[in-house]
C-alpha cells in the first residue's frame, strides 16, 4: 500500500517492505487520506508506525507487536492491558549485510555426512506441517513462490546411495530413497531410515 509507505520510511525491516510491496502480509491504516497511522501484519509480527491510534492497535492480531516509536507503548498497554509486555528483540541485518563468506565457512565446517541443500517446492507441504518450520515459509503463497522469493536452504544428513532393491520379476530395479517424512522434524533421520 503506497499511501502507508511514508510512515515506514527509513525503517530497515525487510518484513515491512515486503508487506508494503504486496508480496506477503497485509497493511491496515487509520482510514485517513493520507494515513497518519498504519500497521503491517506479517507472519507473527505487527509493525506499527505513525501517530499512535487505539483503533488501529485493536487490529493488531499477531503475537509480536513492534512499534516504530516508544509513544505507541502507552496505547498498546491501554488496549491490551497485561496481555502485553515489552522485551528486547534482536533483528537480523538486511540483505546488504549478508555475509556470503561466513555462510560458506559454516557450510565447510559441517560435520561429516551433513550438507546444505536447497529446499524444493515439494518440501513446502512438509515444512508447513511442522510447527518449527511453518513460520519460515508460511508467508509465501506456495512452494514455488517460496523457492522463487525466499532463501530456501536446509541442512540435513547426506545419505549414501541406497543399494538397488532386488527384483524377482526381471522388471526395472527400484531404488529406495528416504522421503521427507521418514523421521525427525520432517527430514530424514538415521533412526527413521528403513
Amino acid at each position: 500500500m503506497d499511501s502507508a509507505a511514508p510512515l515506514f520510511a527509513g525503517w530497515k525491516e525487510t518484513m515491512v517492505w515486503t508487506c508494503l510491496q504486496g508480496h506477503m502480509g497485509s497493511v491496515a491504516t487509520d482510514g485517513r487520506t493520507p494515513p497518519e497511522s498504519a500497521l503491517c501484519a506479517v507472519g507473527d509480527f505487527c509493525f506499527l508506525a505513525g501517530k499512535p491510534d487505539p483503533e488501529l492497535a485493536r487490529q493488531a492480531d499477531r503475537p509480536i507487536l513492534v512499534p516504530r516509536t516508544p509513544d505507541w507503548e502507552p496505547v498498546l498497554r491501554s488496549v491490551f492491558g497485561e496481555k502485553v509486555s515489552p522485551f528486547t528483540r534482536y533483528a537480523m541485518d538486511g540483505p546488504e549485510e549478508f555475509d556470503r563468506e561466513r555462510l560458506a565457512a559454516y557450510a565447510a565446517a559441517l560435520p561429516e555426512g551433513y550438507a546444505l541443500s536447497p529446499i524444493l517446492p515439494q518440501h513446502y507441504p512438509v515444512l508447513m506441517g511442522q510447527a518449527w518450520s511453518k513460520d519460515l515459509c508460511g508467508n509465501f503463497r506456495d512452494g514455488d513462490d517460496f523457492v522463487r522469493r525466499g532463501l530456501p536452504c536446509k541442512m540435513g544428513f547426506r545419505w549414501p546411495e541406497p543399494p538397488p532393491i532386488p527384483s524377482t520379476t526381471g522388471a526395472s530395479k527400484l531404488r529406495s530413497t528416504p522421503g521427507p517424512t521418514s523421521g525427525g522434524r520432517g527430514w530424514p533421520s538415521p533412526a527413521g531410515r528403513g
